[in-house]
């Protein structure tokens, strides 16, 4: 055998050994291929990019003439290249602000005087005369802060009338603060009610009366029974929805609603429905939730959102209501909502509860009713209940500082029309935003309240889809209805993707930026001007969600102050980068400056994130000269509320802190004190900012005698 034949055979064991190996990968692949079948590789399909940003926000504070570098992060967190460019929003400087007005002259209502009259005692609001200056909210740039500033000055006012609460629960009136109004509710006789006539303090006494629900069109009247919802099927984008080209701005634009908060004060809502669950505030995910500063209940003290006549949840659905199966029936998918039940099952709703239902949407707090949390107040709040007192106040305080921390009241016109001047009290208010209802083909409904509302002003404001919309209801399901109070829930919704698109938005420009974006129609019935000014039927026209939006969005402008670079690339998977951003004091007035950088993408679910930048150009600090500082009443008793009072001058912000020499000490230009020993005690108040600082001492003198806690009766 030659050396040729003695090498075959191992050929050809070498050769089967590879052939053997190549068919268990090929049966291995295959087998692989067959567990994988049907499956989708996240790693290699529906590739995408994704963007990062930090920080969120930029401030600086300068000198005049002072230069600052700030460094902004962008990271492509995607699977894709992530293409950037960075443009500029201008701003504006914020406003003054103003001052509220007084309350009018003492008055018993005669309604609660008749019902003393008659024997017995009554539940009444006591609407005190003084009212909170809180013009310097318009001041802060910072929307938590100005909240919390709101709710401090509040609060402070409310002290001020400690001794009158305190009188109250000796005579066993159940009294109930109500901060937002500086009111008390407390059932009273007409010995109490002719005692209060005469106080100082007192500026009105008002029955506690009901304000219904605004309800649907008469010829669809509904109550908490279930109707019948078999027939209603989806239609993926409701025709309301795009009427107002809300899906158009999401798609567009990428802004759903995400970041705002819309409060509803009405008849509850059914939280778990599934077309609300997911943008309910107090959802925690996983089947967790928390209902703490995100549910109350004024009627029955329930610990979980419940609904038992529908309206509040037929609202809800329209501000944000998406299953994510087709039933996409709310104006701002991405928004959370949060809620108070007002009002009962039959849909009354009283003044008290009401008032107490403010209160909470400024500052909510827990199911205990401890700890207020003014951080957690919403942007929006929504009310879809009122009367025909026509230009009734008795909401214009509680409006007010709601407007003063920058939160918006929507209100339904109310079902008054065709008549004019039917709009429904509070919407008649020039403090809301009123929407009136128009149906598929921009007509206004027949039951749609006209104008002019209070003092011959415009009214509604807007107007917006309120025929034959579909929104959720009890049981899970979902019903056709018509009403201005879904008219409401568009406008709410529509402010909401408003904030969402530009946090930073006034209420004077949020409105400006709905009027002048509507769809303007003329019709004379009821006042009013010819397009493109506003009428008593249509308001300033039917909103228009995507020209909103885009109006914020398309907003591309120079900001002289500010300079980015680079202002465009391509970043890798992974791959970050940093902008410088140079804020430039030169040539500017001391004030705060505010603007946006819309930093657009390619990522598909944020297209364009904004990016607040605030440059605060600092006066020359003026010292601190304590100009008043007093207290009464002048010769207190032991034991009895001291109120501490001062004033001063210099450059803002001003901290005030009080020493009262036993050990006790109390912040803010107002303080309250007691003294449980009689004598002579000296008060020393420091008063700083951030160049100087001022002091003032008082001597106040105790007296020993005991203290009797009685309101004087001053007869006419």
């Amino acid at each position: 055998m030659t050396a040729i034949q003695k090498s075959k055979p191992v050929l050809l064991c070498l050769w089967l050994a590879v052939a053997c190996l190549l068919g268990v990968f090929a049966i291995m692949d295959a087998s692989i291929a067959t567990a994988n079948a049907g499956k989708i590789n996240p790693g290699f399909s529906n590739l995408q990019p994704g963007i990062i940003i930090s920080p969120t926000e930029l401030q600086a504070v300068l000198s005049p003439g002072e230069q600052l570098t700030q460094t902004l992060w962008i990271t492509n967190t995607g699977d894709s290249p992530l293409s950037i460019s960075i443009y500029e929003m201008s701003g504006t400087v914020r406003d003054d602000g103003s001052s509220f007005a007084p309350v009018a002259n003492p008055l018993i209502d005669l309604q609660v005087q008749a019902q003393a009259e008659s024997g017995g005692s009554r539940r009444a609001i006591i609407s005190l005369r003084e009212q909170p200056d809180l013009s310097g909210a318009y001041q802060i740039t910072d929307g938590v802060l100005r909240v919390q500033y709101v709710y401090d000055r509040l609060v402070q006012v409310v002290s001020h009338s400690q001794e009158l609460f305190q009188w109250l629960e000796l005579q066993g009136a159940e009294p109930q603060r109500l901060w937002i109004a500086n009111a008390i509710a407390a059932t009273l006789d007409a010995e109490q009610l002719e005692a209060l006539a005469g106080s100082p303090l007192v500026g009105q006494v008002s029955p506690n009366r009901q304000y219904p629900i605004i309800t649907n069109d008469p010829s669809q009247a509904m109550g908490p029974e279930l109707p019948d919802i078999a027939s209603v099927q989806p239609n993926s984008v409701e025709w309301n929805i795009a009427k107002i080209r809300a899906d158009e701005a999401w798609d567009t634009f990428g802004v759903r609603g995400q970041g705002a908060v819309v409060g509803i004060i009405d008849t509850g809502v059914m939280y778990d429905h599934p077309a609300l669950v997911n943008s309910y505030r107090g959802n925690l995910g996983g089947g967790s939730f928390d209902h703490n500063y995100n549910w109350y209940d004024f009627v029955d003290g329930l610990p979980e959102p419940y609904d038992g006549n529908g309206h509040g949840t037929m609202g809800a659905g329209i501000v944000s209501g998406d299953d994510g199966e087709g039933n996409q029936i709310g104006v701002a998918p991405g928004a959370r909502w949060i809620a108070v039940r007002a009002c009962d099952d039959g849909g009354g709703c009283t003044y008290e509860d009401l008032l107490a239902s403010l209160d909470w949407m400024l500052a909510p707090h827990k199911l205990d009713g401890s700890d207020p949390d003014p951080s957690k107040a919403p942007d929006v709040v929504l009310g879809m209940w009122g009367s025909f007192n026509h230009c009734d106040p008795a909401f214009q305080a509680s409006l007010q500082a709601l407007i003063a921390a920058n939160i918006l009241p929507v209100f339904a016109a109310g079902g008054g029309g065709p008549g004019c001047m039917t709009v429904s009290n509070p919407a008649d208010l020039a403090e809301t935003l009123t929407a009136g209802a128009t149906d598929q083909d921009d007509l206004i409904a027949p039951f749609s309240a006209r104008g002019p509302g209070c003092n011959g002003i415009i009214k509604p404001d807007v107007s917006a889809p309120g025929v034959d919309i579909r929104t959720s209801y009890l049981g899970g399901g979902y019903i056709t209805t018509s009403g201005t109070s879904w008219s409401a829930a568009h406008s709410a919704g529509a402010a909401a993707m408003l904030f969402s698109a530009d946090p930073l938005l006034s209420l004077d420009q949020l409105r400006g930026i709905l009027y002048t974006t509507a769809v303007c129609i003329d019709d004379g019935q009821c006042g009013g001007g010819t397009c493109p000014d506003p009428n008593n039927v249509y308001g300033h026209g039917r909103i228009d969600v995507f020209e909103a939006v885009a109006s914020i969005i398309g907003q591309v402008d120079n900001i002289p102050w500010l300079d980015e670079s680079p202002t465009a690339g391509t970043l890798e998977p992974g791959e970050s980068t940093t902008i410088s951003v140079t804020f430039d004091a030169a040539g500017l007035e001391p004030g705060t400056y505010t603007g946006r950088l819309d930093v657009a993408s390619d990522d598909p679910l944020n297209p364009h994130v904004l990016v607040p930048v605030t440059l605060t150009v600092s006066a020359p600090c003026e010292p601190v000269e304590i100009t008043y500082a007093g207290f009464a009443p002048p010769n207190p008793l032991v034991d009895e509320v001291i109120i501490f009072t001062a004033t001063a001058s210099g450059t803002l912000p001003l901290s005030y802190l009080w020493d009262f020499g036993d050990g006790s000490t109390a912040e803010g230009d107002v303080a309250t004190h007691s003294f449980s020993l009689p004598g002579l005690h000296t008060v020393s108040l420091d008063v700083e900012n951030t160049c100087s600082a001022d002091q003032a001492s008082l001597e106040v003198n105790v007296e020993v005698i005991l203290k009797r806690i009685l309101l004087p009766i001053i007869r006419r």
